[in-house]
């Protein structure tokens, strides 16, 4: 897990079969940890594709770095629908 300016980022590695590797960037709040509550977390895609588990993990990290500075408001607003699913429930 790595934290990136207020949020913790998980980067989660899925074996492509006879194409290597790639993974997903999963983003939760820092200070919802905080909380004593289940942790909203939003998924996203990479899109990285390498021929090793490091690359694509090296790869996605960059990838979350960048999409943390570029679209945080994205990532906001993912983890607000995340909150408001999980209280729908």
């Amino acid at each position: 897990m790595y934290s990136m300016s207020g949020f913790f980022v998980e980067i989660i590695p899925e074996h492509v079969p006879d194409d290597g590797w790639t993974a997903i960037a999963q983003f939760s709040r820092q200070r919802d940890y905080r909380k004593h509550d289940e942790v909203p977390k939003a998924t996203f895609p990479t899109n990285v594709a390498y021929g090793t588990r490091s690359a694509a993990e090296r790869a996605a990290t960059q990838w979350a770095r960048e999409f943390v500075t570029s679209s945080s408001e994205v990532l906001e607003s993912s983890l607000r629908l995340e909150e408001a699913a999980r209280k729908a429930h």
